[in-house]
């Protein structure tokens, strides 16, 4: 698999959806490789429903699932692995889970001599191509679970890239191990790591998103987004998706940036933006990671542009509720709604972990 390399640009705190990420980005790669290539991937899963997980945690929760999978981890990142143990799962090939991430990364940061980072966003894309919809399940960066490589100490969600980096491990295999044990042990497929930079130029390259903002988004008593219908630029697309000074912070962030995720689809299914679709691959390519090939991508180009509507494009938030251990907050997972979850995503059956 090609494992694009990204330079490191300013960090993010933002959720970027796969639609901007990967749909944005390569469209404009099936005119490059030609029309024969193209016609070849007009079936998604020929692309990416052979390798089974990615990564899968060591130590599996009770239930159904079962196996496990040790990281293929490169210096370029994980590679999607083929695992005879995974058979049992109903998780055949015609569904595909992606993970996009951002974390807090930044030229400035670096140069204080700071080298260990969060990913302050994490949602899982879990695509199912026959049935022509997608499900985007968006985890609260504070969520307490038990974090890579050995899940007997639970922290927030963010830190499990952070704990790696720490100690030299690769930190796409344990923040996509991490997600991986909180979905049951499903497999995370593929991985996009991006951060603010190509947000804010990507929606600056597209023209802007018409959005209809429902708060003022005020940044030291400055507001820098007014309430309203609009069209956001990139930056204040970015001060939006990001803002968290509401009464249920985090959560209400993540309920904003899923808004924005459904409108910025709609729009780019709607508006001729193709024409900018260009300028927008040669910003994007050089920014982000992924384990992605560039076919395995044309290929989900191809099924979001002529499969897929905004009415089949679910997101939904990891259930929770808040919760304050030693005097640290974060969100606390309901073990009861996370079973129906999985079971409701996956068709797979799992025993809840103690509730918190």
């Amino acid at each position: 698999m090609a494992v694009k390399k990204r330079r490191r640009k300013k960090g993010i705190n933002y959720t970027v959806l796969v639609v901007l990420t990967i749909i944005f980005s390569t469209l404009v790669g099936a005119v490059a490789w030609g029309v024969d290539f193209y016609r070849e991937i007009k079936n998604p899963t020929w692309q990416v429903s052979t390798p089974s997980p990615t990564i899968t945690p060591s130590n599996t929760p009770n239930g159904t699932p079962s196996g496990s999978v040790t990281p293929s981890a490169t210096p370029d990142g994980p590679q999607p692995t083929q695992d005879p143990n995974m058979d049992e799962l109903v998780f055949g090939k015609d569904v595909l889970n992606i993970l996009v991430m951002g974390y807090d990364g930044c030229d400035y940061r670096e140069n204080q001599g700071l080298t260990v980072f969060r990913t302050d966003v994490m949602m899982l894309c879990t695509i199912y191509f026959n049935e022509g919809r997608v499900v985007v399940t968006s985890v609260p960066r504070d969520s307490y679970v038990p974090i890579a490589p050995n899940f007997t100490k639970k922290d927030k969600i963010n830190s499990a890239y952070a704990h790696a980096m720490a100690g030299g491990r690769d930190p796409n295999a344990a923040a996509c191990a991490t997600v991986s044990r909180l979905f049951g042990n499903v497999p995370v497929d593929y991985f996009v790591s991006i951060d603010i930079d190509v947000f804010i130029k990507v929606i600056d390259a597209l023209g802007g998103i018409e959005c209809d903002v429902e708060v003022d988004v005020v940044h030291d008593g400055i507001t820098e987004v007014h309430k309203g219908k609009q069209l956001l630029d990139g930056w204040k697309a970015y001060r939006y998706v990001t803002y968290r000074s509401t009464a249920n912070g985090d959560i209400d962030r993540v309920a904003r940036q899923q808004r924005f995720l459904l409108t910025a689809f709609s729009q780019l299914k709607s508006l001729n933006k193709l024409v900018k679709l260009p300028e927008v691959y040669s910003i994007v390519m050089d920014m982000m990671s992924t384990n992605l090939s560039y076919a395995q991508i044309l290929s989900l180009v191809d099924f979001a542009m002529n499969k897929l509507n905004t009415s089949q494009i679910e997101t939904i938030t990891f259930p929770g509720s808040f919760l304050t251990k030693d005097g640290v907050s974060y969100w606390g997972i309901n073990q009861r709604e996370r079973v129906l979850l999985i079971h409701r995503l996956f068709h797979i059956t799992i025993k809840p972990d103690e509730q918190d």
